[in-house]
């Protein structure tokens, strides 16, 4: 019994073979080292090329292909061929597609297994994970790299069905999906899902499912190619994670930060900006202009514009304390602090920056400042009141010569209202020496009570 080959070749978007293998060297009759680079015309003969152009276009819109062909020889005669078009998708895009292409014994083929034959070409040297499941979805064929991905052995997957190998949170979605499939519904776009590894661990792939139609000689197959994108799903989680923990800084800290794109006059706000300024986050533009005209208070627009133009003849970084209007109509300060970028040739391409709400900092500072200023009015106005207040107590003459000097000042401080325990703290005696020198003085100054001794010793100044 003859053997086949598969004869492997890759088609870019523009119908040039990029790569091929030896055998599809063979297949073409040409030297390796002379396919790649050129287009497919040139190497497949115009015949022959327009007969897989159809199914190259449909490749490279996406659709996996598989067709049988007669192909014809040089002598007249004709080779029978199964062709798979696998696309090559990374993401949404699709960057060409994998030719494998096996020739067939027309008897062998006839009476044969066509998920051998199938087999013999999907899963070529891929590095991506495929398997061939039936309608029941059970899995006929896996090949090494989808072996892979779960930590199992090949042959120990046959046989299983296929969502068996996905997380049991992805199951029932992609059981409805495979049914579907056979019932003639599109499978759709690719879906990212989870495979549950041997080791418990579950790896991100993406799944994609075409149908290849039945023939006279088998019924309806479907096809699965598992992508692991691991590695993109890491990233994206990492990503997601850095910007989750840097809006919660920015909530914690009342900051927000910015980038301005001096090319377009774009900005972008971060969460932390948006709150600030009391707006909803939204994916449409910030303007410069819209910025300094809509949001920066009136008074300070000039000051604002000013400062950035400057910054950016210098090339220097800048801070400034404008006021801005919130979407509520509230007014608040901000402090801004922003750096300007520019290329290697020393040309501003960007502004990058932050900024914090300062309202309440400034809001004290200045009311701290009106409480100094206030309390040193205050204090001229007690200063006043006490130099007039002294100028009212000052003793006659007479009453100097009467009474001694502790007398006097015990009588000034009864003249401004203190009590006898107010005038033994202040002047460091016991109570009972107060009392004692107040009976002295009534009985110098031949007053009846505290009140006439006060009339009488300061009797001129009133």
């Amino acid at each position: 019994m003859p053997q086949y080959e598969a004869h492997v070749a890759y088609w870019d978007k523009e119908m040039c073979i990029r790569a091929s293998n030896d055998g599809f060297a063979r297949f073409v009759g040409r030297p390796g080292d002379e396919i790649a680079g050129r287009s497919a015309r040139e190497i497949l003969g115009e015949d022959l090329y327009e007969l897989n152009l159809p199914y190259a276009n449909l490749a490279l819109g996406g659709q996996q292909q598989r067709f049988y062909r007669a192909a014809p020889l040089p002598d007249g005669g004709a080779r029978h061929v199964e062709a798979l078009f696998v696309p090559d998708r990374a993401g949404d895009e699709i960057s060409g597609f994998w030719a494998i292409v096996t020739e067939v014994d027309p008897e062998r083929a006839a009476a044969g297994s066509p998920a051998e034959s199938v087999y013999r070409m999907a899963f070529f040297a891929s590095p991506v994970g495929k398997a061939i499941f039936d309608e029941a979805g059970q899995l006929l064929q896996v090949n090494p790299a989808l072996a892979h991905t779960v930590g199992e052995d090949p042959d120990a997957l046959v046989g299983r069905r296929l969502v068996e190998l996905l997380d049991p949170p992805e199951q029932d979605r992609e059981s409805a999906r495979l049914a579907a499939l056979f019932a003639g519904v599109p499978a759709g776009e690719a879906r990212e899902c989870r495979i549950a590894h041997q080791d418990g661990r579950s790896v991100w792939v993406l799944l994609s499912l075409a149908l290849a139609k039945p023939t006279r000689r088998r019924g309806p197959l479907g096809i699965a190619q598992f992508q692991n994108i691991a590695a993109k799903r890491e990233a994206e989680d990492r990503l997601r994670e850095s910007r989750e923990r840097l809006i919660e800084a920015e909530r914690v800290a009342g900051i927000g930060s910015w980038e301005l794109d001096l090319r377009t006059g774009q900005m972008h706000w971060s969460a932390g900006l948006y709150s600030i300024f009391g707006k909803q986050q939204s994916e449409d533009p910030v303007w410069l202009e819209d910025g300094l005209n809509e949001r920066v208070y009136v008074e300070d627009r000039q000051l604002a514009k000013d400062t950035l133009e400057r910054a950016l003849v210098e090339r220097t970084g800048f801070d400034i304390q404008p006021r801005i209007v919130r979407g509520d109509g509230r007014i608040r300060v901000l402090e801004v602090h922003g750096e300007v970028i520019v290329d290697t040739e020393g040309q501003p391409i960007r502004v990058i920056g932050i900024a914090k709400d300062v309202t309440e900092r400034v809001s004290a500072r200045d009311a701290l400042a009106q409480a100094g200023a206030d309390m040193a009015l205050k204090a001229r106005e007690l200063q006043g009141l006490a130099d007039g207040l002294a100028d009212q107590t000052r003793p006659h003459p007479g009453a100097r010569e009467l009474l001694s000097a502790r007398q006097l000042e015990i009588m000034t401080l009864i003249a401004q209202g203190h009590t006898n325990g107010s005038i033994a703290r202040r002047l460091y005696l016991s109570e009972a020496t107060v009392k004692w020198h107040i009976k002295q003085i009534l009985a110098k100054t031949g007053a009846a009570n505290r009140a006439e001794a006060v009339a009488k010793v300061f009797k001129d100044n009133h």
